[in-house]
This record gives structure tokens, C-alpha cells and sequence, in this order.
């Protein structure tokens, strides 16, 4: 009997822990290179002594971190599509963390 009474308590533990875990809400998964970027761009950027030197580097951060510049008439070379598929792949999810994005368009740029 007591073996079946510890087997019932393991067994409503194991479903009050399963509901607190679907009733937790949503976090986004802690990116290590998006919180590298941001110190990077804290520490060189924002250094910067006009407010459009802060925007053209930061422009420039972004670009090189997505793929660097593409000229329009060479984007059917560059192969997003195909990066951010395997990316969601990978991760099972439609959610991406923007420090694994290594190819991106104006709209991953942004």
C-alpha cells in the first residue's frame, strides 16, 4: 500500500509540475551573440560624436552582421530564403534570435 500511495503522489507531482509548465508564459530563449552586439555597439557607436555618425555605423554593424552589402542586381545570389529556412528548421520555430542571423534583406536588417 505504500509503495501504491507513493506511486500516486510521484504521479499527481508529475502532472501539477507538467500544468505550471504549460501555464508559464512565453520567453524568448537568451541570445549570447545579439547581447555580444549590443555591448560591441554600446562601447564603439555610442562613443561617436554626432548622432548620424552613430546611425551611418550602426548602419554599417548591421550590414556586415547580415551578410554585408548587395548590390540589388546580385540578391538572387545571396540565398536568405534558404538561411532563415534552415534557421527555423534548426530551431523548430517561426522565432529566430537575431544573433543567428547571418543572411538577411532589408526587412532582417531593419
Amino acid at each position: 500500500k505504500k509503495e501504491e500511495e507513493k506511486m500516486k503522489e510521484g504521479e499527481i507531482l508529475q502532472i501539477k509540475a507538467e500544468e505550471e509548465e504549460k501555464n508559464k508564459p512565453w520567453e524568448a530563449p537568451y541570445d549570447v551573440t545579439f547581447d555580444s552586439y549590443i555591448s560591441e555597439i554600446t562601447r564603439n557607436i555610442l562613443q561617436l560624436p554626432s548622432t548620424r555618425d552613430q546611425i551611418v555605423s550602426l548602419a554599417f554593424f548591421v550590414s556586415d552582421k547580415m551578410g554585408g552589402p548587395i548590390d540589388l542586381e546580385m540578391l538572387h545570389e545571396f540565398f536568405w530564403e534558404l538561411h532563415i529556412a534552415e534557421l527555423k528548421h534548426e530551431l523548430t520555430s517561426n522565432v529566430i534570435p537575431i544573433g543567428k542571423i547571418e543572411k538577411g534583406i532589408y526587412y532582417h536588417r531593419a
